[in-house]
Protein backbone atom coordinates (compact mmCIF):
# COMPACT_ATOMS: atom_id res chain seq x y z
CA UNK A 1 0.00 0.00 0.00
CA UNK A 2 1.21 3.62 -0.66
CA UNK A 3 1.44 6.48 1.52
CA UNK A 4 -1.05 9.53 0.63
CA UNK A 5 0.64 12.13 -1.38
CA UNK A 6 0.25 15.71 -0.07
CA UNK A 7 -2.26 16.10 -2.87
CA UNK A 8 -4.28 13.71 -1.09
CA UNK A 9 -4.03 15.06 2.15
CA UNK A 10 -4.97 18.69 1.13
CA UNK A 11 -7.80 17.44 -1.00
CA UNK A 12 -9.28 15.71 1.65
CA UNK A 13 -9.06 18.12 4.04
CA UNK A 14 -11.09 20.61 1.33
CA UNK A 15 -13.78 17.78 1.16
CA UNK A 16 -13.84 17.43 4.63
CA UNK A 17 -14.01 21.19 5.60
CA UNK A 18 -16.68 22.02 2.80
CA UNK A 19 -18.92 19.01 4.69
CA UNK A 20 -18.57 20.60 8.49
CA UNK A 21 -19.61 24.51 6.63
CA UNK A 22 -22.76 22.67 4.71
CA UNK A 23 -23.81 21.03 7.56
CA UNK A 24 -22.86 24.36 9.76
CA UNK A 25 -25.15 27.27 7.39
CA UNK A 26 -28.86 26.80 9.37
CA UNK A 27 -31.41 26.61 6.61
CA UNK A 28 -33.10 28.97 9.34
CA UNK A 29 -31.54 31.72 7.86
CA UNK A 30 -33.17 31.34 4.83
CA UNK A 31 -36.39 33.50 3.95
CA UNK A 32 -39.71 31.00 4.32
CA UNK A 33 -41.27 31.00 1.00
CA UNK A 34 -45.02 32.62 -0.11
CA UNK A 35 -46.06 29.98 -2.44
CA UNK A 36 -44.81 26.66 -3.61
CA UNK A 37 -44.60 25.83 -8.24
CA UNK A 38 -45.91 22.53 -8.89
CA UNK A 39 -45.44 20.94 -12.01
CA UNK A 40 -46.30 17.58 -13.68
CA UNK A 41 -45.38 15.64 -16.71
CA UNK A 42 -49.41 15.15 -17.18
CA UNK A 43 -50.58 18.12 -15.73
CA UNK A 44 -50.28 21.86 -15.94
CA UNK A 45 -48.12 23.98 -14.04
CA UNK A 46 -49.76 25.16 -10.38
CA UNK A 47 -48.64 28.10 -8.40
CA UNK A 48 -50.07 27.88 -4.86
CA UNK A 49 -50.16 30.09 -1.45
CA UNK A 50 -48.17 28.53 1.31
CA UNK A 51 -50.81 30.86 3.69
CA UNK A 52 -53.85 28.59 3.22
CA UNK A 53 -53.73 24.69 4.32
CA UNK A 54 -54.64 22.39 1.84
CA UNK A 55 -54.44 18.69 0.52
CA UNK A 56 -53.60 18.30 -3.19
CA UNK A 57 -53.55 15.51 -5.83
CA UNK A 58 -51.37 16.11 -8.58
CA UNK A 59 -51.31 13.80 -11.34
CA UNK A 60 -48.33 11.75 -12.29
CA UNK A 61 -46.72 9.76 -15.05
CA UNK A 62 -47.03 6.70 -12.44
CA UNK A 63 -50.65 7.84 -10.81
CA UNK A 64 -51.43 10.42 -7.91
CA UNK A 65 -48.91 12.01 -5.94
CA UNK A 66 -50.52 13.71 -2.75
CA UNK A 67 -48.87 17.04 -1.30
CA UNK A 68 -49.83 18.82 2.22
CA UNK A 69 -49.78 21.84 2.85
CA UNK A 70 -49.88 23.42 6.54
CA UNK A 71 -48.47 26.02 8.60
CA UNK A 72 -46.32 27.03 5.80
CA UNK A 73 -44.72 23.65 5.30
CA UNK A 74 -45.19 21.50 1.97
CA UNK A 75 -44.68 17.90 2.17
CA UNK A 76 -45.53 15.08 0.12
CA UNK A 77 -47.74 12.66 1.32
CA UNK A 78 -47.80 9.77 -0.68
CA UNK A 79 -46.16 8.93 -4.62
CA UNK A 80 -46.60 5.71 -6.65
CA UNK A 81 -42.74 5.58 -7.41
CA UNK A 82 -40.84 2.47 -6.36
CA UNK A 83 -38.51 3.74 -4.04
CA UNK A 84 -40.46 6.77 -1.67
CA UNK A 85 -37.65 9.23 -1.81
CA UNK A 86 -39.36 11.68 -2.46
CA UNK A 87 -41.44 11.11 0.99
CA UNK A 88 -37.69 11.51 2.52
CA UNK A 89 -37.47 14.99 1.74
CA UNK A 90 -39.36 15.67 4.59
CA UNK A 91 -41.46 19.13 4.91
CA UNK A 92 -39.72 22.14 3.14
CA UNK A 93 -40.36 26.30 3.12
CA UNK A 94 -37.46 28.20 2.77
CA UNK A 95 -37.17 30.07 -0.50
CA UNK A 96 -35.45 27.58 -2.93
CA UNK A 97 -36.44 23.96 -1.21
CA UNK A 98 -37.74 21.75 -3.63
CA UNK A 99 -39.16 17.86 -3.65
CA UNK A 100 -39.53 15.91 -6.76
CA UNK A 101 -40.43 12.37 -7.93
CA UNK A 102 -38.28 11.35 -10.78
CA UNK A 103 -40.37 8.66 -11.34
CA UNK A 104 -43.60 9.70 -11.01
CA UNK A 105 -42.97 13.48 -12.74
CA UNK A 106 -43.73 15.83 -10.00
CA UNK A 107 -42.11 18.31 -8.23
CA UNK A 108 -42.42 21.14 -5.81
CA UNK A 109 -40.52 24.23 -5.36
CA UNK A 110 -41.02 26.81 -2.74
CA UNK A 111 -40.72 30.46 -4.11
CA UNK A 112 -40.84 33.92 -2.66
CA UNK A 113 -40.14 37.66 -3.26
CA UNK A 114 -37.94 37.37 -5.82
CA UNK A 115 -37.78 39.08 -8.90
CA UNK A 116 -36.36 36.37 -11.16
CA UNK A 117 -36.41 32.71 -10.15
CA UNK A 118 -34.68 31.82 -13.48
CA UNK A 119 -33.51 32.97 -16.50
CA UNK A 120 -34.16 31.10 -19.40
CA UNK A 121 -32.75 31.67 -22.80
Amino acid sequence: MTRPTVADVAVTLVIVAAGVLLLAYPAAERPRGEAAIIKSVSDTTRVISLSEDRILVVEGALGETTIKVAGGQLEFLSSPCPHKVCLGRGKIAAEGDYIVCVPNGVSARISGKSAFDAVVP
